[in-house]
């Protein structure tokens, strides 16, 4: 079970600043949503959870 505390732009963002080429996954929380970008690293693996759903 997670608590969303760890998914979030921040988090993936610092993890990117410091390993670029890094792909963090982090389970979502199930209230997630897209960046208002929607074009982050982060935001393909909420479209690939909902769309296998």
């Amino acid at each position: 079970m997670d608590d969303g505390a760890y998914d979030g732009e921040p988090v993936a963002n610092a993890v990117l600043t410091q390993q670029p080429e890094a792909q963090v996954v982090v389970p979502t929380h199930k209230t997630t949503v897209r960046s208002a970008a929607g074009d982050t690293q982060r935001d393909g693996h909420i479209r690939a959870i909902k769309e296998a759903r």
